[in-house]
C-alpha cells in the first residue's frame, strides 16, 4: 500500500486490520498486524422537549454520562454554560439547550431539548361593588389572559352572603347587612391557564347599612 514510517487511513466504517514490516540491510522483518477498532456510534440523548411556567427551573440531564465522559451545554446567547451532565436552568423564555457529549474513545455526539415557558395566567381586573341590603349582586365575569383559563376565588367575610370559596365565577347572590355600619368583603381570584397560575387579583364588595330616621322631638323655644 504504502512505503514510510507511517500511514493515514482513508474514512474507515468498520473494523480494519493493516500489517507493517520492516527491512534493514537487506534483512526483512515479519509482518505485524496493527488493528483499527471502530467504536459504536455515541447516540446522545438530552430526553424529550419540557414544558414549565414563568418562575420555574428545570432540571436538564443527558444520556449516556458517566465516568470518562465530557459535557458541553449551549443555548442561544451564553455558549458552554455547564460542564455538567445535569444542569439546573431558568429560563424566562422559551429556549433550545443543546449538550454536547464526547466519550472515553474521544467520539462526540450531540442532542437538543426544547424547554417551552408558559406565563402565568391573569385576571381582568375587577371594579370595586357598593350596594344595600337586599341588592342582588350579579354573577362575575371573569377573564383569563391567555382565554381559557379556570379561576378560584376566595371571600374574606362571608356575612355579605357570598359563600367564603368556589370555582369558575362568583355566584349571583342577594347582598346582607344587618348590622349598623358598612360591611366589606374582599374578593380574591386567581386564574390558572395551561397548567399555570397568576397571581390574585383582587376587588371588594361592601354592602352598606340601612339608614332609618329618627323619632320625633318636641322642645322649647330657644
Amino acid at each position: 500500500m504504502i512505503t514510510g514510517a507511517s500511514y493515514t487511513t482513508p474514512i474507515l466504517v468498520a473494523n480494519t486490520t493493516y500489517y507493517v514490516q520492516t527491512t534493514i540491510n537487506g534483512c526483512v522483518s515479519p509482518r505485524t498486524a496493527v488493528t483499527v477498532t471502530i467504536s459504536p456510534l455515541l447516540v446522545v440523548n438530552a430526553g424529550l422537549d419540557a414544558t414549565i411556567c414563568l418562575g420555574n427551573s428545570y432540571l436538564l440531564s443527558v444520556l449516556p454520562n458517566g465516568a470518562g465522559y465530557s459535557y458541553v451545554w449551549d443555548e442561544p446567547l451564553n455558549m458552554g454554560f455547564s460542564a455538567i451532565f445535569n444542569p439546573t436552568v431558568n429560563p424566562t423564555s422559551t429556549t433550545t439547550y443543546t449538550v454536547t457529549v464526547t466519550d472515553p474513545n474521544n467520539c462526540v455526539g450531540s442532542d437538543n431539548i426544547t424547554i417551552t415557558v408558559n406565563p402565568g395566567a391573569s385576571t381582568n381586573a375587577i371594579s370595586n361593588i357598593q350596594s344595600c341590603p337586599g341588592d342582588i349582586i350579579p354573577a362575575s365575569a371573569f377573564v383569563s389572559v391567555p382565554a381559557g383559563g379556570t379561576f378560584a376565588w376566595t371571600n374574606s367575610n362571608t356575612s355579605i352572603g357570598l359563600a367564603a370559596s368556589g370555582t369558575s365565577n362568583t355566584p349571583s347572590f342577594t347582598a346582607i347587612n344587618s348590622s349598623g355600619s358598612p360591611v366589606i368583603a374582599t374578593v380574591s381570584v386567581i386564574a390558572t391557564a395551561n397548567g399555570c397560575t397568576g397571581t390574585p387579583t383582587n376587588y371588594t364588595i361592601t354592602v352598606n347599612p340601612v339608614v332609618t330616621s329618627s323619632t320625633n322631638v318636641s322642645i322649647c323655644q330657644g
